[in-house]
């Protein structure tokens, strides 16, 4: 059986039939939220060990219906974001867009709640409400807008275009994604993500793309830029410049340590550091053991964490490298020795 998870008791799991929600306290948001990370670990745990939890679930929809209704809310914009946030990640869109609109109704041209909508509105296929709140979050004064106003957007209006022709007559969304990227850039500098979306615009020009990523890597005012540092990379690794992408790739490992959560996917940097170094070997054709060593090395590091895709990739490349060179695997790289059948 599962590990349960005590749910405070002025929170049942049922409200009596015979209980008036006019004469309820209200709830909190932050009540709220922490009520529902409870209801969502026992639900993750029930799923772990194949379980189903309806009573727990009808629970965390019935708790958020009691927040919408209730006339009183104890809380601002920031806690109506994070309570739609703990539920969008989880899967939970359809709560989440309930939870927005509530808040909607009380904070209505706040940016991030705008942004958050349109998130988690398109996926539980909300579209009337999620244009409608993107037309109202274009009433607010650019110089206003958070990253999440610009960044939403732009992703909002991707999937849009990705789905079909425009909803609305003369809608031209490749030119609303370019002037919203150079906004993002103008009005959010100091945002790595903001160079990251401009460039974007360029990416069948890689030198135009490159040159804007590296305007974000040298600008002081951004500081980390891992994302950044990451596109140089494959880019220049997609031209043969090795070298230039080995620097490109250790600034994003450097930087990637200040992120807290999500980032770049590191063990997909240590597959193209040593395509990179091995890259240079071909070139030079030279192949000192300790070069070797490090390819091995960090192609071992990669095969924790990088998709079947490129399993085989490896499997080749340290194939011939050791038919060439005659340096075999060391024990010290279990994975790497078992993909290649040690």
């Amino acid at each position: 059986m599962p590990k349960t998870i005590d749910i405070p008791q002025e929170f049942p799991l049922a409200i009596p039939e015979n209980q008036e929600r006019a004469s309820e306290r209200p709830v909190s948001l932050r009540q709220a939220r922490s009520i529902t990370l409870g209801y969502i670990s026992e639900l993750r745990l029930a799923e772990q060990y194949h379980e189903d939890q309806p009573q727990m679930r009808d629970a965390l929809f019935a708790l958020v219906e009691r927040v919408c209704q209730q006339e009183k809310q104890v809380g601002g914009p920031d806690d109506f974001h994070n309570l739609a946030v703990t539920l969008g990640r989880s899967g939970y869109d359809e709560l989440a867009c309930d939870i927005l609109e509530k808040g909607l109704a009380l904070f209505p041209y706040d940016v991030d709640l705008l942004a958050d909508y349109l998130i988690y509105g398109i996926d539980c296929e909300r579209m009337d409400a999620c244009e409608e709140y993107y037309q109202t979050l274009w009433k607010v004064p650019q110089s206003e807008w958070t990253w999440r106003g610009f960044a939403f957007s732009l992703a909002y209006l991707r999937r849009l275009k990705k789905i079909g022709p425009p909803r609305l007559p003369h809608t031209n969304y490749e030119k609303e994604i370019s002037e919203l990227a150079r906004a993002y850039k103008k009005y959010l500098p100091q945002e790595e993500n903001a160079y990251r979306e401009y460039a974007r615009l360029y990416d069948k020009n890689p030198d135009k793309e490159l040159s804007i990523l590296r305007e974000a890597l040298e600008n002081g005012q951004v500081g980390a830029c891992p994302s950044c540092a990451f596109r140089c990379a494959d880019l220049l690794f997609a031209q043969k410049q090795y070298q230039n992408a080995l620097d490109a790739i250790q600034r994003s490992l450097e930087d990637a340590v200040n992120q807290k959560q999500g980032g770049i996917n590191e063990f997909y940097l240590y597959f193209l550091s040593a395509l990179c170094k091995l890259g240079l070997r071909l070139r030079e054709n030279e192949y000192d053991e300790e070069d070797i060593l490090e390819i091995y090395s960090d192609f071992n590091v990669a095969l924790i964490g990088v998709g079947s895709e490129y399993v085989d990739t490896i499997r080749t490349r340290v194939r011939i490298l050791e038919q060439k060179t005659g340096i075999h695997v060391p024990d010290q790289f279990e994975r790497l020795q078992e993909i290649i059948g040690y």
